[in-house]
């Protein structure tokens, strides 16, 4: 397993449609990613080609536009855009997402943070 916050960018490309839980995948590549850091995946839209399942071992027909940036969303990711790739018979799609990036603490934050450091300085509750 990848330390958290180690990659600026992650791709998960043709990946997903095999995954028995393809949320988890999303949720692991955020996790990797550092503040400000972007995922890109590359998969197929919805399709009906079923041979894909048992000539290929797909466990999923493709995904929609909702279904993945809604991962995201779920992950802690802000989506970003969907392009479609029309093909024949297959339209693959690149969705892309963010880490939103770290903002230095408010002027009340950090006083808040200095007072909570005062008053309890050993860190101990």
């Amino acid at each position: 397993m990848m330390p958290g916050a180690s990659f600026d960018t992650v791709v998960i490309h043709q990946v997903l449609h095999y995954a028995e839980r393809p949320a988890e995948a999303i949720r692991e590549a955020a996790r990797v990613l550092r503040p400000g850091g972007r995922l890109v995946i590359v998969d197929f839209t919805p399709h009906a080609l079923e041979f894909l399942r048992t000539d290929h071992a797909h466990r999923r027909l493709g995904f929609t536009d909702d279904e993945i940036l809604d991962w995201c969303r779920a992950a802690g990711l802000e989506p970003g855009w969907a392009r479609h790739l029309p093909g024949s018979p297959l339209t693959v799609a690149i969705w892309q997402a963010r880490r939103q990036p770290q903002r230095p603490p408010t002027a009340l934050q950090a006083e808040t943070l200095e007072r909570a450091v005062l008053v309890n300085p050993t860190g101990l509750v």
